[in-house]
């Protein structure tokens, strides 16, 4: 349910990239803007994914390790998030940088 969001808003930041490719005095902030978006989306449906896998392993679980376990999977959504947001910056900035956009 939560990737419907993240996907939407991936879509829109691919598009606004696309858009500041256009215009040659903003080309290095497109970097930032679709590869930060793109490795923020990649990264948080990996780890989700595999605390999902992990809980789906766990034997039978009680009520209170379920809401647990819904908390651990919103929470690897947003750790990924952040983790792929700042990889994603690296990789753009380091275009940026070799490509003289800077």
């Amino acid at each position: 349910m939560p990737f419907f969001f993240i996907a939407f808003a991936w879509i829109l930041c691919l598009l606004i990239g696309f858009v500041l490719l256009c215009f040659r005095r903003l080309r290095f902030l497109a970097n930032y803007v679709l590869f930060g978006s793109t490795g923020l989306t990649l990264v948080s449906f990996l780890v989700s994914t595999l605390v999902l896998f992990a809980i789906g392993h766990l034997p039978s679980l009680k009520s209170h390790l379920i809401i647990l376990a819904i908390v651990g999977y919103f929470g690897a959504i947003v750790v990924g998030g952040l983790i792929g947001a700042i990889g994603g910056l690296i990789i753009a900035h380091k275009l940026n940088r070799r490509f003289r956009l800077i």
